[in-house]
């Protein structure tokens, strides 16, 4: 009778909070990721693997007449980012390559902070190539 019920640390957020505080910030996270996703769309050096569904994306470095490896170029990017220690990004192998991937959780993620993220990918890769 010393262990913690799991099911309470569950339970007492829920009863305090209520479920609708949480399903209000998981839509918030998630519409958030689609705002991210439009700036992707937008820019002439990125491109999403897919729409996103949920909080996580899926896109990369792909700048307009880039011939070299695309999906190393991506391995390195996250290699020196990951080094950087400014942000943390992983990775994800899909059907037609090598993407890097975000979940957005954090509550104090802004869409300007994705924005800075991008911006340090672009300066990455220009130190690389």
């Amino acid at each position: 009778c010393t262990k913690l019920m799991m099911g309470v640390r569950l339970y007492v957020p829920l009863m305090v909070y209520g479920s609708d505080y949480f399903a209000d910030y998981y839509t918030d996270r998630v519409d958030l990721t689609r705002e991210f996703a439009a700036v992707i769309d937008r820019s002439d050096d990125f491109e999403c693997a897919m729409t996103p569904q949920t909080n996580i994306i899926c896109f990369r470095y792909a700048p307009t007449g880039y011939t070299g490896d695309l999906d190393q170029l991506q391995k390195d990017i996250r290699k020196a980012i990951l080094q950087s220690e400014e942000y943390y990004i992983v990775q994800a192998q899909l059907a037609d390559g090598f993407y890097l991937r975000c979940t957005i959780i954090n509550p104090m993620t802004t869409l300007a902070m994705l924005e800075k993220l991008l911006e340090a990918i672009r300066q990455t890769a220009q130190q690389l190539l």
